[in-house]
């Protein structure tokens, strides 16, 4: 995984997306992952508008996934000054959608030096969703199993969740598109202090997931707890994870003097 010169959790989804048939995909979003966000900021109230293109159900990674495969196919179609123009009007970062490009070009090169095809879960519908998309979560959900988080109950405040290995309280950036409809269950790329009020940790990046995939693609990391099987067979409360290993609070996360936080 070190020849990837990606982050560890990146770096795992990127080589779990050959199972998923989604590497085109996954090595996109991590592509974009690696860079600050593609879209420049905006007022809150703005950002309706400006993902309404892109939004999708499934979260942060989908979304600025679709906004890159847009900006590629605009340019394709209409020529590279027309995309430019385009990425003015939608607020798009084209710079770093091209430098997202050059590396998912090195990333797809080094898979392809060892033997790796670059499949698109377009061509495996039967993965999950319209064109495979269940696949390109599972493929996150099998890199980034450490950071997954729970929504929970805060005063009726949205996007509030608590992460399921540290146990430590988290909120959704204001900036995420789940942040108005908030899964019941994520794993996000990284958290960030806020400027303003150290204390509180946002969760950046965040993508919807099920609680099986966690459990089936880690299960030396988690097991569910509760919600057995009734005589039917139906669940008589609803799941719920916990982690498989214990947590110093001193040694749950790696944090990089910008602030950044990755879990291992």
């Amino acid at each position: 995984m070190s020849q990837l010169q990606l982050d560890p959790q990146s770096a795992k989804a990127l080589l779990a997306a050959d199972a998923h048939g989604c590497v085109e995909e996954v090595s996109a979003i991590v592509a974009l992952l690696s860079l600050q966000s593609v879209f420049f900021n905006a007022r809150l109230k703005q950002l309706k508008q400006i993902y309404e293109p892109f939004a999708v159900y499934e979260g942060d990674a989908l979304m600025m996934l679709n906004a890159y495969r847009r900006y590629g196919s605009r340019r394709r179609r209409k020529g590279a000054r027309e995309a430019a123009r385009w990425c003015h009007k939608r607020r798009l970062n084209q710079r770093v959608i091209q430098h997202a490009e050059r590396i998912q070009a090195q990333l797809c090169a080094q898979l392809a030096r060892w033997g790796i095809g670059i499949s698109s879960c377009e061509e495996h519908p039967q993965l999950g969703g319209a064109v495979g998309i269940d696949g390109v979560c599972r493929a996150l959900t099998a890199g980034f199993f450490a950071n997954a988080a729970q929504r929970v109950s805060a005063n009726g405040a949205e996007g509030h969740y608590l992460s399921v290995y540290r146990q430590a309280p988290l909120v959704l950036n204001p900036n995420s598109i789940l942040y108005q409809t908030p899964a019941e269950w994520i794993v996000f790329h990284g958290t960030l202090l806020g400027s303003s009020d150290a204390t509180t940790e946002y969760i950046m990046s965040a993508t919807k997931v099920e609680i099986e995939w966690l459990v089936e693609v880690a299960p030396h990391f988690y097991r569910l707890k509760g919600g057995h099987e009734t005589r039917r067979g139906e669940s008589s409360s609803a799941p719920q994870l916990e982690s498989a290993k214990p947590c110093s609070l001193e040694k749950s996360g790696v944090k990089r003097a910008d602030g950044f936080t990755f879990l291992y």
